[in-house]
């Protein structure tokens, strides 16, 4: 188990620094890649159901578009922190 948490850690570690210093393709461009009709099909439901309930939020330029936004790695490493907060608090 301590292996394993070591192991954890330096992963993290590593994916933390590597943030600041490597520019890495963002969540939108996989996505892109992956299949572009989705992420299209995506935006025009939001838009649709922006219209039809009267939201003026633009839920898509204000939340959807900074999270396709997000570096890969940075994506990483937020997912590896709650997995270690959570193992954390599971300790306890």
């Amino acid at each position: 188990m301590v292996i394993i948490n070591i192991f954890l850690l330096s992963i993290y570690t590593v994916l933390i620094f590597s943030n600041f210093f490597f520019k890495t393709i963002t969540l939108g461009e996989i996505w892109q890649k992956v299949h572009i009709n989705s992420l299209i099909g995506l935006q025009k439901i939001i838009e649709k159901w922006e219209f039809k309930n009267n939201f003026d939020l633009e839920i898509w330029y204000y939340i959807i578009l900074p999270i396709l936004e997000i570096p890969i790695l940075f994506a990483f490493t937020i997912i590896l922190t709650f997995i270690l907060a959570f193992k954390i608090l599971r300790r306890k």
